[in-house]
């Protein structure tokens, strides 16, 4: 549902999930959410819901995007991530990892070279939860 990947339960009515529950089998939970997990249900049928990347168009601020494929963001991605590291320097990018597969992302940014990383995700969701 999220990317701690906590074990959950949904409740199903209809053939539509009207509330998720902790898992108390799960054995890093124990049965146990942070309000974020506790309000998923609301993200699936969210009408605002992103599904497909999404790339600024106009000014920042102005809230105006376009849809694009995957390809099409991780090469832009990519684009900028290479400017950053020839006009600022590695140390210009920071990674703020959070959740199970931020690993991935941390094996990218070591590639990429960055010394510049933290985790909040105790004060975030572990500790709350």
């Amino acid at each position: 549902m999220y990317f701690w990947r906590c074990g959950v339960l949904a409740k199903v009515q209809n053939g539509k999930v009207t509330r998720i529950e902790g898992n108390p089998q799960h054995p890093l939970t124990q049965g146990r959410l942070c309000a974020r997990g506790n309000a998923g249900h609301f993200t699936l049928y969210d009408p605002d819901r992103l599904k497909a990347p999404q790339l600024r168009v106009g000014d920042r601020g102005e809230g105006r995007f376009r849809q694009v494929s995957w390809d099409e963001a991780l090469d832009w991605l990519a684009a900028r991530l290479i400017e950053l590291k020839q006009k600022y320097g590695l140390e210009s990018v920071a990674f703020f990892p959070h959740g199970v597969a931020s690993s991935f992302f941390a094996t990218l940014m070591k590639a990429y070279g960055t010394p510049n990383s933290a985790e909040p995700a105790f004060a975030q969701c572990r500790g709350p939860r």
